[in-house]
Formats: C-alpha cells, sequence, structure tokens
C-alpha cells in the first residue's frame, strides 16, 4: 500500500516510525489524544547525547496535526495537561521537550503512518466508509503490535490499557473493518470476558518500512518495573479511579435543575460575604448554612451526598488518601505492602469503594 502523503513529504521526520503509549500516562488519566500526543513528544525530544544537548521538538500545530491526526484545539489542550503534569516544556510556541525521566514501566509502540492514514472501512453489511481509525482504536492497535498479537478477553485489554470494556470492543470492531486485526478461526471469545486470539494483518505498508526497528518489539514488552514505579503506578491508578466516581456523581448531580440552581445562589451568597461589613458576617453565615443545607437535601434525593462529589470520598486507605504517603506524618504508608501481602485491598473500615448509583 502507498505510503501516506506525509511520510513522504516530510524528511524531516522520516525515521520517526515509531510513537510509544506508556502506561505511567494512561493511569494518569491522560486522554487516549493526550496520550498519543505525549508519543510523538516523547519519539522526538527530551534525549541528551552525552555531551549536555538535549533533543527537542519544533513544529507548528498544522504539522503536529498532520503528523498526528489530532485537531489543533485538542492539541492546546493536551499540551496544557502534560505541561501541568510536568512531562512537557515548552522553549517557545513551537518547540518542546519531553521529560524522559518522567516516563517509566511498560510501553506500547505504534507505527505513527497509523495515527494518520485514512483507512478504507468496510463494516459486516458491507458499507463502504473512509476515515482515520479512533484514539481508543489507535491505542489498542498500538497494545496488540507490539505483542505481535494477543489472546486475551475485552475486560483484561480494559485494565490495562485503563480504558473502558465498550471502548475497547469498539475499537477492535473498528480494526476489524479495517482490516488491521483479524481472528482466527474458532477463536473469537463469545463475550468481553472470554479470552479471543487476535492477529495482525501484516499486509501494510509500514511492516516492510520499518523492518529494521521491529528487533526491539520482539525482546520482552519492556524493561521490567522497578519496586518504586510499580508502587506509583499503584497509587496513580487508584487516584484516577477515585476521580472517575467523583466526576459521575458530579455529572449525575448537574443533571439536576435544582442543584444547579442552587450551586448559583451559595456562589453568589459567597461573594456578597467577601465584601460584607464586620456586622453583616453572621447573617451571610448563617444564609450559607441554610443553603448548603438545601443543597445537601437536593443531592440526597437523587441519592447522593456532598461527601460523593470528591474523590477523597472514594479512597481505599483514609490514612493516605491513596497518595502513599501518611497525610499526618508524611511518612511512607504501609498500605500498599499489606495489599500485597494478603492479595486484597486494605480494610473496609480504613475506606471505601462504594460507587454511583445509575
Amino acid at each position: 500500500m502507498a505510503e501516506t502523503a506525509t511520510v513522504k513529504s516530510n524528511k524531516k521526520y522520516e525515521e520517526l516510525y515509531y510513537i510509544g503509549f506508556s502506561r505511567s500516562l494512561s493511569v494518569c488519566a491522560f486522554s487516549p489524544l493526550t496520550q498519543i500526543l505525549a508519543g510523538l513528544f516523547e519519539a522526538t525530544s527530551g534525549v541528551e547525547d552525552g555531551l549536555g544537548n538535549v533533543s527537542k521538538f519544533t513544529a507548528r500545530y498544522d504539522k503536529i496535526n498532520e503528523l498526528t491526526g489530532i485537531p489543533s484545539p485538542t492539541i492546546t489542550r493536551g499540551v496544557r495537561s502534560l505541561k501541568a503534569e510536568g512531562y512537557l516544556k515548552k522553549e517557545d510556541s513551537s518547540t518542546y521537550i519531553f521529560e524522559q525521566s518522567k516516563v517509566k514501566g511498560r510501553k506500547w509502540y505504534c507505527p505513527l503512518e497509523v495515527c494518520n492514514r485514512i483507512f478504507k472501512i468496510i463494516d459486516d453489511e458491507g458499507n463502504v466508509t473512509y476515515r482515520s481509525l479512533t484514539p481508543g482504536a489507535k491505542i489498542l492497535y498500538a497494545y496488540i503490535y507490539t505483542k505481535g498479537g494477543v489472546n486475551k478477553s475485552n475486560k483484561d485489554m480494559a485494565e490495562e490499557l485503563v480504558l473502558a470494556p465498550n471502548t475497547i470492543t469498539a475499537a477492535l470492531r473498528l480494526l476489524r473493518w479495517a482490516k488491521l486485526i483479524y481472528y482466527p478461526k474458532s477463536y473469537v471469545g463469545v463475550n468481553g470476558y472470554k479470552k479471543s486470539r487476535i492477529k495482525l494483518t501484516k499486509g501494510w505498508s509500514w511492516f516492510r518500512r520499518e523492518k529494521q526497528y521491529r528487533a526491539r518489539l520482539n525482546v520482552p514488552e519492556t524493561p521490567a518495573e522497578d519496586e518504586k514505579t510499580t508502587r506509583e503506578i499503584y497509587y496513580s491508578k487508584l487516584q484516577a479511579k477515585a476521580q472517575k466516581k467523583a466526576d459521575k456523581a458530579h455529572e449525575k448531580a448537574n443533571k439536576c435543575i435544582e442543584y444547579t440552581l442552587i450551586l448559583a445562589d451559595i456562589a453568589k451568597e459567597r461573594k456578597l460575604s467577601f465584601t460584607a461589613a464586620p456586622e453583616q458576617i453572621q447573617t451571610h453565615e448563617e444564609r450559607m448554612s441554610l443553603l448548603y443545607a438545601q443543597r445537601d437535601e437536593i443531592l440526597k434525593n437523587i441519592g447522593l451526598s456532598s461527601e460523593q462529589l470528591n474523590p477523597e470520598y472514594y479512597v481505599k486507605c483514609k490514612s493516605c488518601n491513596d497518595t502513599g504517603y501518611n497525610v499526618e506524618t508524611g511518612t511512607p504508608c504501609d498500605c500498599y505492602e499489606r495489599r500485597q501481602s494478603r492479595g486484597s485491598p486494605p480494610d473496609k473500615k480504613e475506606g471505601t469503594t462504594k460507587g454511583i448509583e445509575a
């Protein structure tokens, strides 16, 4: 198959065959598109040459869009998120340096051409469309590509990639329609919990053009994670899950008109209290208490509580709030070690894993 116009015309990046997706980025709850953007920056910058010089990636948003297929507004949000978490530095408007030391542990590689190619999609009914892959499909293909094929259930892949199971199901369907993968006969799981044997279709151009680079994909998955990295990933994953549950609670609450109105009243009253005269402060405090009580009653009527809007409500360990360090003393918490020794989460009395009702 023909190379894309991007690879043909862009000699500067003609050796940039792969971008990597790090597991440590996925457990930090970065969106799939931000992970793709991070993979581009990681592959092109932040590497020292032994003389103190650090490689840099210089490109405008239109070139990044050409390389990855990511829209400019999404690039802006992704760059902002990566900078906020310390993964990326900007020297000027179009020069980026990735903090290589921040990324450890497992990594999955994907040919850059997969990110910007328009594929011919033929669905099960024979309908033909032309489109690019979804972000979830790109990450899933990188996972399967790095391993040379997999034999796992959708649920297991979703947990390892920190994606929703229905995202995995949709991505597998799209990859199959694009003829990037296939299922050998009689090896398709009957549901998301049964293992499926998934193979790569190897007639694509990148298998030929990048043959000299494939040796690194045939070695074990990646260097083993050290104990410190594994521990950090464990706590990052817990925090991401807690935030996801809190976001779900917020989403449910914001669907209630009464709740959004009472929040507006609370914000208005708080603003008035900042400029109130000393003799009026108590009146405003009483008014705020009344508004908070009304808010809690509204939340109760829709099956929520104010605590459920806070990620700390869902943490497993109240001693460290799933940070790994005791809140009061600042010393390392032993909840991770206790989980490892028992093979189960810390005692429920130390936290909660209560979910949100639909």
